[in-house]
Formats: structure tokens, C-alpha cells, sequence
């Protein structure tokens, strides 16, 4: 798609499975300017920095250190750093209350 195309973009549960640098840049580049991204992830807030270690290739291997076979990484607090890193302003909503 051309650069600034969509006006809201919606990323839900992806990132924690793909390459989440060239996944955030993406949406960043598609996302008109003044535009929406919902970006939804899980977070472990009681760890400051993200668990991810590139020696672990196979579904079986991801499954014992991800808890899923295609998983890539559990994400920390850290993770705000990363969205606001690819160019974002960040809002944060938590599954709870009323907005859910």
C-alpha cells in the first residue's frame, strides 16, 4: 500500500509473533499522519524489559520458552520504548473497567 493510506490501522496480538520492529515501521509508514493505530499485546508489567532470545528457532523450542509455538517474545514494560521508538505517540487502555 502507498505511504499515510489508512486513517486507523488495528494490530491485535501480532506483534509478540513477528518481527516487531519491521511490523511497527510498517504500520507507521501505512498510518496517515494525525491517524490511529490500536496496537493490543500482551504486557508482563512486572518486567522492565522484553524476553526474546534469537537462539529460539523451532516451534517446540518457542513453545517451551514462549508458551506458544509461534511466539517470539514476552513483552516487559519495555515495549512502550519500542512503540514510541518506530515514531508512535502512545495512549495506553487496559482490558478493564468501563472501556472495555
Amino acid at each position: 500500500m502507498p505511504d499515510q493510506s489508512f486513517d486507523c490501522i488495528v494490530c491485535s496480538h501480532v506483534l509478540e509473533h513477528v518481527d516487531d520492529k519491521k511490523a511497527l515501521a510498517e504500520i507507521y509508514r501505512a498510518l496517515r499522519r494525525g491517524g490511529v493505530a490500536l496496537i493490543m499485546l500482551p504486557v508482563i508489567e512486572g518486567w522492565a524489559k522484553t524476553y526474546e532470545n534469537q537462539t529460539v528457532r523451532t516451534p517446540e523450542e518457542r513453545k517451551r520458552h514462549y508458551g506458544q509455538a509461534d511466539q517470539c517474545r514476552y513483552y516487559g514494560a519495555d515495549i512502550r520504548d519500542r512503540i514510541r521508538s518506530a515514531g508512535f505517540q502512545l495512549e495506553e487502555f487496559t482490558a478493564e473497567g468501563e472501556d472495555v
